[in-house]
């Protein structure tokens, strides 16, 4: 396929819309169809060589699920693990990897928090109120994106106008006294744009601490214990602010995107009545979360489409404030200040070329700043990183696609560390296509690991390197999707928490994480639709023990139904046995399953009257050993976009 200058000016419109730092938007009419992540430029879902899933605003609508964390339980490779009810701590895996070597952006910020024990992103508060899309990257990506997606990136989009004015407002009740509500504003000119969005939620929660007595058996039979028991709910609530805007102005795209958001939650003391600081559960804790982040770019092409660079500035603030019965106050403010410049090219083609050819180079900068203030660790460091990354593309004949990128980091804590990536794809004919990737990836050791009262300066960096290979095949018109993927990780110098030296250390050999991934999505009819997934994972550590909160099986699956102004959601969610630990040992966790039920009705133009049960067989189960989760709620709502 030749690369016309027409076929550049499409691609620099929807280009035009993402900063080269990190991901951004698109128009929903694209949000199928595109990858932001995959490429350092965007580019068609068939031709990127990791794999991919994409959230779009109308199954963000059908399946009403209020958090992101639940919402992203039907993706392939993903497992969630969440210590109780809403707003408590809620840790994702991808393909089995740590939840700290995701990478987490929102309107191309990144928001891994730099406090955090491995800068992990803690999904407890993020809600769906105002997102319009997902996009979830698998695999070992950080040569394109950094330090921290050596597991795979996930990029959130909030909701702007597509054109005029836009209004929309949504409220909402049900089980637990929960109540929440949403209005915004949106407007869409010839040159220029704007977003506002206010979302508020809160309810009397469920209790931290299972209030049903569990009797667990350490898997060597050693000990036995009771946990749960626990009496009185805990509460919380949450508040997000969300505002956009951006211009041309002399053929340059500017753009300006601010984000608050402030929640805060009660919780209960320890589970564990076997850990030598263990508390009676119905004690009064408290916890509170404000996320802060900001971003500012400017994008613009030269007159023949052929070089595009784009400046972009941002940063992103999180202050969390713990008060514990027993320890008193814990106050950790973790912010992230980055910088950087993108050039794109897209070379002149000889006329008898079948080959199309694209190249981004990007210079990053990043500051990076921990504060720690507590009983047991009190401590205010920062490290500042440089980066060059170069990614070359070429498109043969509308058929072989590849992609290669390097990355040089030069970190003053750590020096210079270098990072590879292949991707292909490769469409065979009738409807099938092979994907893969490979890529290398580091992972540096957090301020809080080097420097805290657990800390250790020597530490050195996480070193990772892992592949996929997949076969799609597209039938029935292109009404229906299947795909098998296998992937492979190891990872070296893994840090980890020595209970020997009660500090943070790199453990010896290598951890290993293979797998396998099934999912289809497709249009049964006029009426029904269904996507569907399944994930094998085995993860272990270099002595072959399998790795904590890692489901060998998880699957799920999404049935959707239309007629008229009527519409359903079935959404079925299957995590298998896996293992947690307490002081006394390992235990094992039992699988279980979890059926929600969405149904809508569009009585009016723009109004709709929606209602969900979630976990509607009641099912009994736990994610986190002693941690309670809610049984068999129902909510119903009405919005409107006007």
């Amino acid at each position: 396929m030749q690369i016309t200058p027409s076929a550049v000016a499409t691609r620099l419109a929807i280009a035009l819309t993402t900063a080269a730092s990190a991901p951004a938007l698109f128009a929903a009419d694209q949000l199928p169809t595109v990858s932001v992540l995959a490429s350092r430029s965007p580019v068609a879902l068939d031709a990127v060589g990791s794999s991919v899933t994409v959230i779009t605003a109308d199954e963000l609508e059908k399946r009403q699920t209020q958090l992101i964390s639940d919402l992203l339980r039907s993706v392939p490779g993903v497992s969630l693990s969440r210590s109780g009810g809403p707003g408590r701590a809620t840790s994702l895996r991808l393909r089995g990897a740590e939840p700290r070597h995701t990478l987490v952006f929102i309107d191309g910020v990144q928001v891994n928090d730099p406090s955090a024990i491995g800068s992990a992103f803690d999904f407890a508060n993020l809600t769906t109120a105002d997102v319009e899309r997902i996009e979830v990257l698998r695999g070992e990506q950080s040569a394109l994106w950094g330090a921290d997606a050596i597991g795979g990136v996930i990029n959130i989009t909030t909701r702007r106008a597509s054109e005029g004015v836009e209004k929309s407002l949504a409220v909402e009740g049900g089980s637990f006294a929960t109540r929440s509500g949403r209005v915004g504003l949106r407007a869409a000119g010839d040159h220029s744009h704007f977003a506002l969005t206010i979302s508020r939620l809160t309810t009397d929660g469920i209790s931290t601490v299972d209030e049903d007595r569990r009797q667990y058996t350490t898997l060597d039979g050693a000990t036995s214990f009771e946990v749960g028991g626990a009496s009185e709910t805990d509460a919380y609530d949450n508040t997000t602010l969300t505002v956009a805007a951006g211009a041309t102005l002399a053929e340059i795209d500017f753009e300006l995107v601010l984000r608050r958001s402030d929640s805060s939650g009660d919780f209960d003391g320890s589970p564990d009545s076997t850990d030598a600081f263990f508390t009676e559960p119905d004690i009064a804790n408290h916890s509170s979360e404000l996320l802060e982040t900001w971003r500012a770019s400017a994008s613009g092409a030269s007159a023949d489409g052929r070089l595009r660079s784009t400046l972009a500035v941002g940063a992103a603030k999180t202050d969390r404030l713990i008060s514990d019965a027993n320890f008193g106050d814990s106050l950790f403010t973790g912010r992230r200040e980055t910088a950087s410049y993108q050039l794109d090219y897209l070379p002149p083609l000889a006329d008898d070329s079948l080959s199309g050819h694209e190249f981004s180079f990007a210079l990053e900068g990043e500051r990076e700043i921990s504060r720690s203030s507590s009983s047991f660790s009190s401590f205010d460091e920062s490290s500042r990183s440089r980066s060059a990354v170069l990614e070359y593309r070429l498109d043969h004949d509308d058929r072989l696609f590849l992609s290669a990128a390097l990355r040089r980091d030069d970190n003053d804590r750590f020096g210079n560390a270098s990072t590879g990536r292949l991707a292909a794809s490769y469409r065979l004919g009738g409807g099938l296509r092979l994907h893969a990737s490979h890529g290398t990836g580091v992972k540096n050791p957090t301020l809080f690991e080097l420097f805290s009262s657990f800390g250790d300066p020597e530490l050195q960096q996480e070193q990772s390197r892992g592949s996929d290979l997949g076969l799609e095949y597209r039938y029935g018109g292109g009404r229906h999707l299947l795909d098998l993927t296998a992937f492979s990780r190891t990872l070296e110098d893994e840090i980890g928490f020595d209970l020997g030296t009660f500090s943070y250390a790199n453990r010896d050999g290598e951890s290993d994480y293979k797998g396998i991934e099934l999912s289809y999505r497709g249009q049964l009819d006029e009426a029904w639709s269904m996507a569907a997934s399944w994930t094998h994972t085995r993860a272990e550590d270099a002595s072959g023990r399998t790795l904590l909160r890692r489901p060998r099986n998880t699957a799920s699956l999404q049935l959707d139904w239309q007629a008229g102004r009527f519409g359903a959601n079935l959404g079925l969610h299957y995590t298998g046995d896996q293992q947690d630990e307490v002081s006394a040992g390992r235990v094992e966790l039992d699988a279980y399953s979890l059926v929600n039920l969405a149904a809508d009705y569009r009585w009016r133009d723009g109004w709709r009257l929606y209602g969900r049960i979630e976990n509607l067989l009641d099912e009994d189960y736990q994610e986190v050993v002693g941690y309670g989760a809610a049984g068999a709620a129902a909510y119903l709502g009405l919005a409107a976009e006007l």
